[in-house]
């Protein structure tokens, strides 16, 4: 019975002093719990050749590699091989969402309604008065507008594994570009005045996907068709998608 009693005392003697050996000050421990994080996503948009990407996707197989091929692409642009179109960041803490945004408004008409032309008035001089059938003509009037964001947009939301290390993110960074017009529909009326319907051309470049990755590594997104000088598509370039996703430590004591 005493050597129970003292094989008792010695274990929990023991298991006291290694609860007394953990660190108070560790990052997980729970007088000091880890610090507030947030996350800052960078994407990028870096445009290259065909032959570029098809050696670096295919050949070198950088795609796996996402530090190596960001690595490679930064030589490229250094060469002037290489273009970065654009580049956005945004910061959002776990598991919530945020958009960052740098655009231009286009509102343009989408549906037209015909107005006719107004009979001839009493009093008009005989050389301007139509003749009965051009009370029939009409000329097409916008009645319904809608607006489209040009530029950049990137909406995140990260999501932190328990150790900080990894993040789940689902992110959609968008570019638009406004390419210009094409005429819908041209007219004249019998007196010479001509009705013109313009639509406005946009490019676009999106994605929208779901990673994971590791704290401060890049990766790849995407593969994507840049438009050309005339605003069509541009078969002998591609876009590579570049994101990385880094944690940021909120410390109070730092300074």
């Amino acid at each position: 019975m005493k050597r129970l009693i003292f094989l008792s005392f010695v274990f929990a003697h023991g298991a006291f002093a290694q609860s007394k050996a953990v660190d108070p000050f560790a990052p997980n421990s729970e007088k000091n719990p880890r610090p507030p994080s947030q996350v800052q996503v960078t994407v990028e948009f870096i445009e290259v050749s065909q032959v570029e990407e098809n050696r670096l996707i295919y050949a070198e197989k950088l795609g796996r590699n996402g530090d190596k091929l960001r690595a490679e692409l930064q030589h490229l642009i250094d060469a002037g091989k290489g273009t970065m179109i654009n580049s956005i960041l945004v910061s959002a803490k776990s598991g919530q969402k945020a958009t960052a945004e740098s655009i231009r408004e286009v509102i343009y008409p989408t549906e037209w309604s015909p107005v006719s032309c107004l009979p001839p008035q009493d009093g008009d001089p005989p050389a301007v008065k139509p003749n009965p059938l051009e009370t029939f003509l009409s000329i097409a009037v916008p009645t319904a507008f809608t607006t489209r964001n040009t530029g950049s947009t990137l909406e995140v939301e990260p999501t932190l594994s328990e150790d900080a290390r990894i993040i789940d993110l689902r992110f959609v960074p968008e570019l638009v570009f406004d390419t210009g017009s094409r005429v819908y529909h041209r007219s004249k009326d019998a007196l010479g005045n001509e009705t013109v319907v313009e639509e406005p051309l946009f490019y676009s470049f999106r994605t929208n996907t779901g990673l994971t990755l590791a704290d401060g590594r890049s990766q790849l997104a995407a593969v994507l068709s840049p438009k050309g000088a005339d605003g069509a598509l541009d078969p002998t370039t591609k876009a590579l998608v570049i994101v990385r996703a880094d944690v940021v430590t909120i410390d109070p004591s730092e300074k």
